[in-house]
């Protein structure tokens, strides 16, 4: 044998001894299963378990977190300054709603003109000037223009607005509408802060001010509308921009948890609770919504009582056997 192979044969020896050397050092590390107990109610991960380090354990303080009536909203008008003057411009989503207020206008300048007539008229009558037809025909005049103007008004107060308010609105301002639920109307109070998501900006959490509630549910739909004033200073929220609107509910009290602790099975919710470092157990809970990414426990969760909110779904699937 040569000088080359010789130096060959040693060195694949040495790597051979090094290698399996190593492999003797570093066993496989033995996996440990979680012990699952009372029908699936009780989890345990012992000491060293890979599972463990999935889940998250959080308690909520007894002080409570912001407990919220959720509903879809979206802008329907802006109110902008007109540069030619000191009137504001509102620019509905629609084109017919635009139609329905400026049939608003008209009506209400009608009305008011139909008034001063009426007086003119009656004024004239006293002095001997009209006659009695001329009076009569203004009177008819008036309560034509009072049946028209309470007709538009009744169709604006159906999507939201109250006439009386439009032009009372400040100027660069975004006006939002939210369908509230029959349910959840004692929650909304005017003139409370409200936090708005729009789908077009779903990076932002808005704060607006409910400034007026609807006169009336719909009877389809069992909703109440409610307008909020979103400043909207750059323009950039346009009318028909959807989103979602947080109503603070400060009626409902109660234990508030992120909806990851949630999972459900057969219909039913459930939470796990930890009760001792690594064992956790299954619980039962009664749930309401509580805002977006929040569930209210209505029943089966105590005040500072540690729970799963991150790694639920592995301990649903260790519970039910998956």
């Amino acid at each position: 044998m040569d000088m080359k192979s010789l130096l060959f044969t040693l060195i694949l020896l040495l790597t051979i001894t090094y290698c399996s050397k190593s492999n003797q050092e570093q066993p496989l590390k033995k996996w440990i299963r979680p012990e699952v107990t009372d029908n699936g109610e009780r989890i345990f991960f012992p000491e060293g378990s890979e599972g463990l380090s999935a889940i998250e354990v959080a308690r909520q303080g007894t002080k409570g977190e912001f407990i919220a009536v959720t509903a879809p909203g979206r802008i329907v008008a802006t109110v902008t300054s007109s540069y030619a003057s000191r009137s504001k411009i509102i620019l509905f989503e629609t084109a017919e709603l635009n139609a329905t207020y400026a049939e608003y206008i008209h009506d209400l300048n009608a009305l008011n003109k139909a008034s001063k007539n009426l007086k003119r008229i009656t004024d004239m009558y006293k002095n001997q000037v009209a006659t009695e037809k001329d009076v009569v025909e203004a009177e008819t005049e008036l309560s034509y223009a009072g049946a028209s103007l309470a007709e538009s008004e009744g169709k604006l107060r159906a999507a939201g607005f109250n006439p009386s308010e439009l032009q009372k609105l400040a100027s660069n301002v975004a006006v939002v509408v939210s369908d509230i639920p029959e349910a959840d109307v004692t929650a909304i109070k005017k003139g409370k802060k409200v936090k708005i998501h729009l789908t077009s900006f779903p990076e932002l959490v808005l704060t607006g001010f409910a400034e007026a509630i609807g006169d009336n549910i719909d009877f389809q739909t069992r909703t109440l509308k409610v307008r909020i004033s979103l400043p909207n200073t750059d323009g950039k929220f346009k009318p028909g921009m959807y989103g979602t609107v947080e109503f603070p509910d400060t009626e409902r009290k109660g234990v508030v948890v992120a909806n990851t602790a949630i999972v459900t099975f057969d219909g039913i919710h459930y939470l796990f609770v930890e009760t001792s470092p690594g064992e956790f157990r299954r619980r039962k809970v009664i749930t309401a919504n509580a805002g977006l990414g929040k569930v209210q426990i209505l029943e089966g969760l105590e005040r500072d009582e540690p729970y799963v909110v991150s790694g639920a779904m592995l301990l649903k699937g260790l519970s039910w056997g998956y």
